[in-house]
This record gives structure tokens, sequence and C-alpha cells, in this order.
């Protein structure tokens, strides 16, 4: 039945998309090209997407993400990444702020340290589109982040675009001015 069923296609990979894996600072494995070939090929299809990619610890999980993430904000959808604990969200986060440093990504967490108050203004500017990344950890209440409204908001299209185009190019000047082709 699933198989019935449209789901969304994104665009195929362009320069971006690109520039931004090549970007990445290691060499691929052959497993890890495979699995990145797979879930462009995946997000690119008009079928539901239904994939798991496991490994051990240190080959590449981490970076197949980065790109699917990356794919997806740019085709202007929101990403919700689940972790298993607390510090997983914490580690996980400063990994893809390093990793989209030089993209106007907006990526942030929530778990139990991050305080009520900057708890609501995530969840409010998840609603409103201005985070493009949010990492969760489970133990939390799942139904927080999908209740109350928010449902789809995975899925939300990007109001503020321009804005973001705007982001990318101020970047992408910074950076040639700083000798920095990419």
């Amino acid at each position: 039945r699933r198989d019935a069923q449209k789901g969304y296609s994104f665009n195929l990979p362009d320069e971006n998309y690109r520039a931004f894996s090549q970007q990445f600072a290691f060499i691929e494995t052959a497993d890890q090209k495979q699995a990145i070939e797979q879930v462009v090929n995946d997000m690119t299809s008009e079928k539901p997407m239904d994939r798991l990619i496991c490994g051990d610890v240190g080959f590449g999980k981490t970076e197949i993400a980065m790109r699917a993430a990356f794919k997806a904000v740019e085709d202007r959808k929101q990403v919700v990444i689940l972790a298993p604990t607390t510090v997983l969200t914490f580690q996980h986060l400063e990994t893809f702020r390093r990793r989209f440093k030089l993209w106007p990504v907006e990526i942030r967490a929530l778990n139990r340290f991050v305080d009520k108050a900057d708890q609501r203004k995530t969840l409010e500017d998840m609603r409103t589109g201005k985070v493009d990344i949010l990492w969760r950890s489970m133990p939390e209440s799942v139904n927080k982040l999908l209740g109350g409204g928010s449902r789809g908001v995975f899925l939300h299209l990007k109001a503020d675009w321009e804005a973001r185009e705007a982001r990318r190019a101020a970047v992408q000047a910074a950076s040639a001015e700083n000798g920095d082709a990419r």
C-alpha cells in the first residue's frame, strides 16, 4: 500500500549540493558513497522514502544525514532529527553547525537542558519556518514537538526563502572576499 502512495520528490542535486558535498573533510568510503547515492535517489523519487542507515561508530552515518538535511533545506523543507540521548543532541548540534557554517542554515536543539523560554522560542520559530534543522532527544516528549498545531511542520514550505537566499549570497560573497572559492 505504501508503494502505491505518491511522496514528495526533491529536486535533483545542484551546484550548491555539490559544493556542500565537496566541503567534506574526509574521503568517502565505498559504502558511504553508495548510501549517499541511495538516499539522494530516494529523496528525488516520487515514492515515499523508507530507508534506514546503520553502521558502526565512525563510519560516516552523520555525513549521510547532513547531506540529506542539506538537500531538504535547500528544497525549502525543515528537518527534525531525533537522537537517542541528550548528550548526542548537543554533540550532533555542534557537528552540524561546524559542517554548515558556510551556509545560511539555522540549526537548533531541544532537550531537557534547554530552558523553557528557549524551547518556546525554538518551537515558535519552527512553526514560522525560521529553524531549518532541529535536533531533538527522543526521551523527551515527542508529542510536544508534534502536537499543538505544529503537525506537519517537518515539511513546512519555507516562507522566508528569499531571505535565506540573500543570506547564502552574503556568505558566498564573504567567502570569495576571503579567498575561499566555495
